[in-house]
């Protein structure tokens, strides 16, 4: 593959990357950020302050948290509660999140004195919207989990009457270089499919659930979240400060007790703590359609980071991509049995020509999925 110099990302990425001297825009984004802003944990609160006015005219009293539970929100509530500021998390349970999910909602909760407002849907909607999903080629709901995290807060923000919302990083847009933080508040219409989710929802899953009849399921309809991007404004932290996910999500993993999930071929990984399905499906199908993986980005960050040597990442990555499948979550979900399953997923890959092919599907998976379930402390 035609691999950057730096990291493992190669222009074939799906979320599009460009080369300069022989760098993906990715690293070359990296190291404009680290020379220019400050790191996570030297942020001066004053000048941190001091810049968030420049962009908003004043800071704000009142704004809103979309919660992500990859940890980073605790490092968002910390950092604004310092400022002074009185935030409200909002979170979108899109009924596959499982207890790591809610073990890192209820520590924000107990360590963060401010208000959470959760959003959901019904959970055959769910299924219907992974089944449209699959059948057109993604086969997943990351889309719909991307997507629902965005309505809820900003139709929170709404119905609240408070005009801006505060997450930390655009992960993956950082992570190839299409996010820049010299123009700041840039989350507007049309932008948003593009630097969020790259790619729009199907518009039968939009119709189906703006046809539950609740206002916020009115969210979906077409243009309703990109015409309240422009009342509302999204801020991203990452914009004033030097990010790190890893080392934020250890520091605050070890100072609440909370663990990352372990994916199968790779290990310990806060960015799959967010949905049970994430890695071991989703990442499956891309493989397949694009062959690219969501571990490409986290070996790639930590190549820019020095954590790890080149020869050691395409390693890591081959010895993934040789591991057994464990399919067993997604048959739950959706109520099929893992045969079926596999035989679903042996047809799309007849479609055309795969990029990547699983050496085996698996289903011995003891991962339970909780819906409605919420561990308080």
């Amino acid at each position: 593959m035609n691999y950057c110099q730096k990291c493992i990302l190669s222009k074939d990425h799906p979320f599009g990357i460009y080369k300069s001297n022989k760098f993906c825009s990715g690293c070359i984004s990296f190291n404009l950020r680290k020379n220019t802003l400050p790191l996570w944990n030297d942020v001066n609160e004053n000048t941190l302050a001091s810049e968030l006015e420049k962009t908003l005219g004043s800071l704000p009293d009142r704004i809103l948290v979309p919660f992500d539970a990859d940890g980073e929100t605790w490092f968002v509530l910390d950092t604004l509660t310092k400022l002074g500021t009185k935030p409200t998390v909002v979170y979108f349970n899109a009924q596959y999140h499982d207890e790591v999910f809610f073990n890192i909602l209820s520590a924000c909760q107990e360590h963060f004195n401010v208000d959470f407002i959760g959003f959901s849907l019904p959970k055959n909607i769910i299924q219907t919207a992974i089944a449209e999903e699959f059948s057109v080629g993604n086969g997943h709901c990351r889309n719909l989990e991307i997507f629902g995290t965005h309505a809820a807060a900003l139709f929170a923000a709404k119905q609240l009457g408070i005009k801006h919302v505060f997450a930390g990083p655009n992960q993956q847009s950082e992570v190839v270089g299409n996010h820049s933080f010299v123009i700041r508040n840039q989350l507007k219409s049309p932008a948003f499919n593009d630097i969020v989710i790259g790619k729009n929802l199907l518009p039968q899953v939009r119709n189906m659930i703006a046809n539950t009849g609740s206002k916020f399921a009115e969210m979906f309809k077409l243009g309703a979240i990109e015409s309240l991007l422009e009342e509302v404004h999204w801020h991203f932290l990452s914009d004033y400060i030097f990010w790190d996910s890893v080392n934020i999500n250890e520091h605050y993993g070890k100072k609440f007790t909370i663990s990352p999930r372990t994916v199968s071929g790779f290990g310990p990984n806060w960015q799959s703590s967010s949905s049970s399905l994430k890695l071991e499906f989703f990442d499956l199908v891309r493989l397949i359609t694009t062959g690219t993986s969501k571990i490409d980005s986290l070996l790639s960050r930590d190549l820019r980071f020095n954590r790890i040597s080149k020869m050691s990442a395409l390693k890591v990555r081959e010895k993934y991509l040789e591991k057994s499948w464990d399919i067993e979550t997604i048959s739950q979900f959706q109520g099929i049995s893992t045969v079926n399953m596999k035989k679903a997923i042996d047809l799309y890959q007849k479609k055309k020509s795969p990029l990547y092919t699983p050496l085996s599907l698996t289903g011995n998976c003891n991962y339970q999925v909780h819906s409605h379930y919420q561990k308080l402390y």
